[in-house]
């Protein structure tokens, strides 16, 4: 035999008040509790509301330049990973969800994992920015492997993997490398 549902109707109002506020789920779901003495899930709170036709929140993504713009000097020039980055935009006060974030990073060519054929491509972007005759190329063979790769996700903005990216250097200065 099945569980009787708790009533909340009681609190009906209440609860849809305070979803509607913004009030977290878990403060909503104390509040049966509190009062009645009664404990209901996360999920209970919500298909409570699908009953009641309260509309779910639901954090829409808004594709601007100026989110692009974070995210890629995040990534870039604090090499944020992509839960420091949802940190740090949502406290500028701008919605963003874990796959917003990851659609618009993969749509600006910015990948955390990538095939080989990638790879290759951003090796060889590497060696063309390491022996390119520059500041940088005079600059690059003083530095460290964790140097190394944030000068090059920094100044080249190639977002190689700091073991690829070291390797191929120790093979362009094996001389630097000790």
């Amino acid at each position: 035999m099945p569980r009787s549902k708790g009533d909340l109707s009681p609190l009906r109002d209440i609860i849809i008040t305070a979803y509607r506020e913004q009030t977290s789920v878990s403060d909503i779901v104390a509040l049966p509790k509190d009062k009645f003495d009664l404990a209901i899930t996360d999920r209970t709170l919500y298909r409570r509301l699908q009953e009641w036709n309260e509309p779910l929140h639901q954090q829409r993504t808004a594709d601007t330049g100026q989110l692009r713009s974070l995210i890629q000097d995040e990534f870039f020039t604090r090499g944020s990973s992509d839960s420091e980055i949802l940190r740090y935009v949502r406290s500028l006060g701008l919605p963003l969800s874990k796959a917003g974030l990851e659609r618009i990073r993969k749509d600006m060519g910015i990948f955390r994992r990538r095939t080989s054929a990638q790879l290759e491509a951003q090796l060889l972007q590497a060696v063309d920015f390491m022996e390119t005759p520059s500041l940088s190329s005079i600059l690059i063979p003083r530095l460290g492997r964790r140097s190394l790769w944030k000068h090059v996700l920094q100044v080249a903005h190639i977002p190689i993997p700091g073991k690829a990216l070291y390797e191929t250097f120790s093979q362009l200065y094996p001389q630097e490398v000790a």
